[in-house]
This record gives structure tokens, C-alpha cells and sequence, in this order.
């Protein structure tokens, strides 16, 4: 799996305000700023290959207090919450993605600490 660095270097944050509606996933660090490339799903950009790609996206994700998120054209935006709770820039930047949305449905995945599921959703 590549570290933060290796990722930042070859994709660059961007803000909330900057996503446009391609199809891409990204994720949400806890300066508000997402990385993401456009064709490139959230194990692609980690660099992780092998069967528990799930383990190692949420080892990432709680490291770094990231948010998974994905979000686009055509797509439902669909924000997953892995361990943390997210800070204030994190829901800003969540808030700016769905007014940015005219048909959308949004979706919650949320894993707890103690490794338990839960889902909703909100049109």
C-alpha cells in the first residue's frame, strides 16, 4: 500500500468546491481536501492489490482520519465512515458535495470502532 506522501504526489487535494460531478472516488482527509482520479476506484489509488483490500482501505482510512467517499455523475454519493468521527472541515466539505448534486441520493456506511456495520440513506 503507498503512504499519504506517495498518494498526494501523484494526486493533488483538492477542495469540495473544485469537484465538478466526474465519477471518481475519493477520499476525504481532515483538512477537508479529497484525493481522487477520475477511472480510479479507492484500491487503485491506495497502490493495494491481494484479497483483503477491504482491511487494508480502512487501516488507511483510520490512520489518516479519512473519509471514503464516492461521489459523481450518475452515481449515488455515498460517504463511508471507517473508526473516526469526522471534524468540522470533513462535514463542511460533505455539505458542499451534496448541494453541488440536482438528483441525488446519498448513502451513509458507517464501521465503529468495534467493527459493526451500519447503513441509511436520504434522498
Amino acid at each position: 500500500m503507498k503512504s499519504l506522501e506517495e498518494i498526494l504526489q501523484e494526486y493533488p487535494r483538492r477542495s469540495a468546491d473544485e469537484i465538478v460531478g466526474e465519477e471518481r472516488f475519493y477520499f476525504l482527509l481532515e483538512d477537508e481536501k479529497l484525493i481522487g482520479r477520475l477511472g480510479l476506484n479507492h484500491r487503485e489509488l491506495l497502490g493495494i492489490e491481494g484479497l483483503d483490500t477491504e482491511a487494508q482501505k480502512n487501516a488507511f482510512c483510520r490512520q489518516h482520519k479519512a473519509l471514503r467517499i464516492t461521489f459523481g455523475a450518475g452515481w449515488n454519493f455515498t460517504v463511508e465512515i471507517i473508526g473516526i468521527k469526522p471534524n468540522d472541515a470533513q462535514w463542511a466539505a460533505i455539505g458542499t458535495l451534496y448541494k453541488k448534486k440536482d438528483e441525488l441520493e446519498m448513502f451513509w456506511d458507517i464501521l465503529s470502532e468495534n467493527g459493526q456495520w451500519s447503513n441509511g440513506g436520504a434522498a
